[in-house]
């Protein structure tokens, strides 16, 4: 993809402007393209923008460390993680000068906002994408800031992150006997927490950009010097017997494994984020409770029913299930497996089960009434689909995130076909008329209200099975 990504044309936006009616959407694309363009005005993996920084006026020294994170509106925490998953998408493709825009604006958002572990954990991000980029000055800047303030608050997954970059910079610059030093002060921060280690999954997220990239040269260096640091730091201050808060912090270290995961994942490197999510299974499963882990193979799920590997997928989903019984998520995933297997009993036991637990989850109702339907369960799968289509047609359909299932001419053929198996010809072309009526052009809508007549005439209602299979909604 990079720096394939870079050469987007205005052509490109338009034509998938053009292919969606939802103005999110639309604005989205044009904000990537206003992005690259931004981006071939500076020169990639060579330097930086030297704009506004926001630290240079140490902000977290000026804070009120007490009240931090208190009257934080929707609003402003919806926009600092939009700013930070957009960081996060330019550093993963290694669009640093972009990268970095955006992880100025979310600390600018966070600090205005009063919210200092946001700003945390974006300033810890920032300084591994600065290593990542060769700029040890601006990483220990960030870190030097910053790193007080985590230690003030606690959070430890954040010191062990910028402790690992700031070691990362000494030894680049040939400081070994500082390395020791700085091993020794997060040692002593406290006796309970491991800081001393590396944060694995620092090496992680930039062997992963780098490789992306394509960056042979900066990924075998990177790894020599991660391989020279590890040994250093372990012959310097040896491992522990974890207690009860180191294993809090590998949870830590795992949660941040699962957001790269999650990023790869959304980015399309699917084989890469199966790897990370298989990694946290192996590494991390003693330590994570069962909603983390639990969580952790519903991603994997996903990925792996992303690239059709289903017996893969519903494996993960059912060990989601096995570790926490009103796993949505997993018992959905579990279903789609079944239904593209066409295993529609288990499908519908998978189905039913995740809207249970969520009432409001869409997508397993729509997907249960399917089951249904291709069961030869009409009259059930009519039932859920009347209501279903009503309420689609007044969008007042959403889930409990706020989502909401957009007009489909899926629905209304569906319960037309329905329809026409239990003899209700009227109905069954009224349904047919408003799935036209939303999509003129939807093939499985004109073949059925063409054949009407004659499904009529001779009750050989066997034609309605014969349109497209597979319908995937959002």
């Amino acid at each position: 993809m990079y720096p394939g990504i870079l050469s987007i044309t205005r052509a490109d936006v338009n034509r998938l402007c053009s292919e969606t009616h939802d103005p999110a959407m639309r604005l989205w694309l044009e904000s990537i393209y206003e992005d690259v363009q931004r981006a071939k005005k500076h020169t990639q993996l060579k330097g930086w923008s030297r704009g506004y920084n926001p630290f240079a006026r140490n902000p977290f020294v000026a804070m009120d460390l007490t009240n931090w994170g208190s009257d934080i509106s929707d609003d402003v925490l919806d926009a600092t993680h939009e700013l930070i998953v957009r960081a996060n998408s330019w550093w993963g493709v290694g669009v640093w000068t972009l990268a970095e825009e955006y992880f100025q604006k979310a600390l600018s958002l966070a600090f205005k906002s009063n919210n200092v572990l946001a700003a945390l954990q974006v300033g810890a991000n920032l300084g591994l994408c600065y290593v990542a980029a060769g700029d040890q000055d601006n990483a220990l800047r960030v870190v030097n800031q910053a790193l007080p303030a985590a230690i003030q608050i606690q959070n430890w997954c954040t010191v062990h992150r910028m402790g690992t970059i700031k070691r990362i910079c000494l030894a680049r610059a040939g400081r070994w006997d500082l390395v020791t030093v700085e091993t020794q002060k997060l040692r002593g921060i406290t006796y309970e927490t491991d800081l001393a280690s590396l944060d694995e999954s620092a090496f992680e997220i930039v062997a992963d950009i780098y490789q992306f990239t394509g960056d042979r040269h900066r990924l075998q260096a990177w790894k020599d010097e991660w391989s020279k640091l590890d040994k250093k730091i372990k012959y310097s201050v040896p491992k522990e017997k974890l207690t009860s808060t180191q294993q809090s912090h590998s949870a830590d270290e795992a949660s941040l494994l699962l957001q790269r995961g999650d990023q790869l994942f959304a980015s399309g490197q699917i084989e890469e984020a199966i790897q990370v999510f298989e990694r946290i299974v192996q590494n991390y499963r003693g330590v994570l409770n069962s909603q983390q882990l639990s969580t952790v193979l519903t991603a994997l799920g996903n990925a792996c029913l992303r690239i059709d590997r289903r017996s893969q997928a519903l494996s993960a989903f059912e060990q989601a299930i096995q570790v926490l019984p009103d796993a949505v998520l997993a018992w959905y995933g579990a279903g789609q497996c079944h239904y593209l297997n066409k295993n529609f009993d288990y499908a519908i036991t998978a189905f039913e089960r995740a809207w249970k637990v969520a009432p409001t989850f869409w997508l397993a109702r729509y997907f249960l009434a399917e089951s249904f339907y291709w069961a030869d369960r009409y009259s059930a799968a009519a039932n859920l689909l009347y209501d279903f289509v009503e309420e689609m047609r007044k969008g007042t359909l959403r889930d409990n995130s706020g989502r909401e299932c957009h007009p489909h001419p899926r629905p209304y053929t569906i319960l037309a076909a329905c329809e026409i198996f239990e003899m209700d010809f009227f109905a069954a072309q009224f349904h047919l008329w408003d799935a036209l009526k939303i999509n003129s052009d939807y093939e499985d809508a004109k073949m059925l209200l063409a054949s009407l007549g004659t499904i009529q005439t001779t009750g050989d209602a066997n034609i309605a099975l014969d349109f497209p299979f597979v319908w995937r909604a959002g």
